[in-house]
């Protein structure tokens, strides 16, 4: 079923570069100008997720996301609340209002997407996908931890694991694919999942470093399914 994403922001600049984050998603992509507006388009049309801006005329984003929020039918909407100013007094009043993630503008491309992706997996996925299941270990500062391998690429993987890394660090992955060959290299963490959601807690990461032969099985074992 096609999600949708619901983008909140009176200056149509923001609106259109969030659009075009998205345009590679499929996804039904909604627009609103205040908070007053988002709470008419969320009674009729349920929205996935939602990227609501901070200040904004009539109601505004930490308002809106408290009505959402306290109300049982809506509270489990994903919300995540951008500024400019990026305050931490914004961002305490942002979090405090219920809010699922905190953003300042200008936004990062790739960390929009990573979010996005918690809540819609395939958001902006050019490479092909492998749901698996496979058990593996990552190791960090030389202490080996077992994790579970989902979501395979020859590009990336989401490990199901019990740390909570920083984006931007590396670690190295071992996994075993199907035919036997042990798939072992660099990875960096693209974004931390605390919260079991669409995702069991974890992390998603970005391959790095492949061995010729391991990158060439790896291609074949994603190629061949379906």
């Amino acid at each position: 079923m096609e999600k949708t994403v619901l983008l909140v922001d009176d200056v149509q600049m923001y609106l259109e570069i969030e659009k075009d984050f998205l345009k590679y998603t499929s996804a039904r992509i909604l627009t609103a100008r205040d908070g007053a507006e988002a709470l008419d388009i969320v009674k009729t049309q349920r929205p996935d997720i939602i990227f609501m801006d901070l200040q904004m005329p009539r109601m505004d984003g930490i308002a809106c996301c408290k009505a959402l929020k306290s109300n049982p039918e809506f509270f489990t909407i994903p919300v995540i609340m951008l500024t400019l100013q990026g305050k931490k007094e914004d961002e305490a009043a942002c979090y405090s209002a219920g809010c699922n993630h905190f953003m300042t503008k200008p936004l990062d491309r790739a960390r929009f997407l990573d979010i996005t992706r918690r809540f819609i997996p395939n958001a902006d996925r050019r490479e092909k996908r492998v749901p698996t299941r496979m058990n593996g270990t990552f190791r960090v500062n030389d202490a080996a931890q077992p994790c579970v391998i989902h979501d395979l690429s020859i590009e990336g993987a989401y490990i199901e694991a019990d740390y909570f890394g920083i984006p931007g660090r590396v670690i190295q992955i071992s996994f075993m694919i199907p035919d036997g060959t042990i798939i072992e290299c660099n990875a960096k963490i693209a974004w931390v999942n605390r919260v079991a959601s669409t995702y069991p807690v974890g992390f998603g990461v970005k391959l790095a470093m492949l061995p010729k032969g391991a990158k060439d099985a790896l291609n074949k074992f994603v190629s061949e399914r379906p």
